[in-house]
């Protein structure tokens, strides 16, 4: 159902981002995996009447073989060009990793079809503050050269770092407050 508000949830195989979406949600729906690339197809998580996230399958690293991952790039392809619900992407990126060559196409992707793009820079508890603070400013130069009104913050989803921002922009987007 092409219907109401939905955020999609987007990252690599590695970057936690099953973890992100049961930190945000406050429960464990999103199934959580030591093996990278455990979400093959797109996941709808219900947050109120006709608002939700779409959990995305992973890119990049993942235990699977290469045409399914050609399938899912054209998969997600096609979901994110024609999803009249979609009014923003929630981009999951390994602070420790930076922002990668797969992740820029996303973005640039986003803002062709004027998606607003919010980065969480997951796994900032394993950083120390200043490593931390770094990294969110070479992330922050990174988006900038590709879309200057994407968002980055750091994240945690174990220490939840960064929740309550996140958390906000959410119900923002889905209209849940103004």
């Amino acid at each position: 159902m092409d219907m109401g508000r939905e955020i999609a949830v987007a990252g690599r195989s590695n970057a936690g981002k099953s973890s992100v979406i049961n930190t945000l949600i406050g429960r464990k729906l999103a199934r959580t995996s030591k093996i990278p690339g455990c979400t093959q197809q797109i996941i709808f998580l219900q947050l109120g009447p006709q608002k939700r996230l779409a959990d995305l399958p992973g890119y990049g690293y993942a235990v699977v073989s290469r045409a399914a991952k050609e399938n899912w790039e054209k998969f997600l392809y096609d979901y994110l060009s024609k999803r009249q619900s979609l009014i923003g992407l929630l981009l999951i990126i390994d602070c420790r990793r930076g922002l990668q060559a797969s992740d820029k196409i996303l973005m640039q992707w986003a803002l062709m079809h004027q998606t607003p793009v919010h980065i969480l820079s997951n796994k900032a508890d394993k950083l120390s503050r200043t490593k931390a603070m770094l990294s969110l400013s070479e992330l922050q130069k990174a988006c900038s050269d590709v879309d200057v009104s994407a968002r980055c913050q750091l994240f945690s989803a174990r220490t939840k770092i960064g929740l309550l921002e996140a958390t906000k922009l959410i119900q923002h987007w889905l209209k849940l407050i103004p």
